[in-house]
């Protein structure tokens, strides 16, 4: 019977345990680094869609502000909640900064209260019900081409809304002529 000679391991020393090892950490590093990249990614995307929800109740809140002035007579704006006189800031800050600045009792005491119907949020929970208001800026005379005069009051509606946290805010604003 043959002898099988035994090799001795001495000379290894663990090297291959130490690679394994190395690789290891290297593999928990990456897993680490990509899971902290989903969470931030999660954030983020849940941050998109507060704002989109913020603007899709602000425009909302515009179209049936614009129609109700459409619907109401000049007259009868006057004095209601809602409904504030020009602005006379001369500066050259953009007016949406100025009412940007305004805290959440401001709009409670100024704006009126646009509740959506179940269309226009799709059962979305918002931090609170969009507000708007209307802010008399003057009235403009003008003839048609058939020479008749025409009177237009033009008011800026100003809305805020919220998305699903106070974190985010819109605030839209649009001039609007009535006769």
């Amino acid at each position: 019977m043959k002898k099988i000679p035994i090799k001795n391991h001495s000379s290894e020393g663990g090297a291959a345990l130490v690679i394994g090892l190395i690789i290891l950490l290297v593999m928990t590093m990456l897993s680490l680094s990509s899971m902290t990249t989903s969470r931030m990614e999660y954030k983020m995307a849940g941050n998109n869609r507060d704002v989109y929800v913020s603007f899709q109740m602000s425009e909302a809140a515009l179209i049936a502000a614009e129609k109700s002035l459409k619907a109401t007579p000049t007259i009868d704006l006057l004095g209601r909640l809602g409904v504030v006189t020009g602005y006379s800031d001369t500066s050259n800050t953009p007016q949406a900064d100025l009412y940007l600045d305004q805290n959440a009792a401001w709009w409670q005491t100024v704006g009126v209260e646009y509740v959506p119907p179940t269309t226009a949020s799709n059962g979305v929970e918002t931090a609170s019900n969009p507000r708007y208001y209307y802010e008399y800026i003057r009235e403009v005379k003008g003839s048609n081409a058939m020479g008749d005069l025409h009177v237009i009051d033009m008011y800026r509606v100003t809305v805020y809304a919220e998305g699903q946290t106070t974190n985010s805010a819109t605030i839209l604003q649009s001039v609007y002529g009535t006769m």
